[in-house]
């Protein structure tokens, strides 16, 4: 995946204005890249648990149409035993 140039506040030494993420990371001590990489994770994970959550429920209308039916009260009844 190529990165796509951020703007960035242009110092008074007169940078280049567009640096790539990639671009920026490779300025900073290992110690804040990993801090970087970590939050990275943290948003891929946070993405991917609200796309479950979205999925989840998109199916919930659904699968209620197939599981609440009164042909499936008997089992229910089992569960109460």
């Amino acid at each position: 995946m190529k990165l796509m140039p951020l703007p960035i506040q242009q110092a008074k030494t007169g940078e280049n204005p567009m640096m790539t993420i990639e671009e920026k990371i490779n300025t900073l001590p290992e110690e804040a890249k990993t801090e970087v990489f970590d939050f990275i994770d943290f948003v891929i994970m946070k993405n991917q648990k609200e796309e479950k959550l979205w999925m989840m429920k998109m199916s919930e209308k659904s699968l209620n149409k197939i599981w609440d039916n009164p042909e499936d009260d008997v089992y229910n009844e089992l569960l109460k035993k």
